[in-house]
């Protein structure tokens, strides 16, 4: 039931809306990378969804943060 939810938000999410999810969730309390990860991939679904002019910017933002959190350091 969670992840069906969690799909009608994003269903009626917009790319301004998702970005102000990301400002809300980048204070250091509530910040986690898997959380992150989460909230870029929706932003780019979003973004390719409405046809966004900038959604490409933002799944190349994803897939740097996919490469930067798997690489062992």
């Amino acid at each position: 039931m969670r992840r069906i939810k969690k799909l009608e938000d994003a269903y009626k999410a917009t790319v301004d809306s998702s970005l102000e999810e990301i400002r809300h969730f980048l204070k250091p309390a509530v910040f986690t990378k898997d959380k992150a990860l989460d909230l870029l991939l929706n932003l780019k679904l979003v973004a390719k969804e409405t046809k966004h002019p900038r959604s490409g910017f933002f799944e190349a933002v994803l897939g740097t943060m996919r490469d930067r959190t798997t690489v062992s350091v």
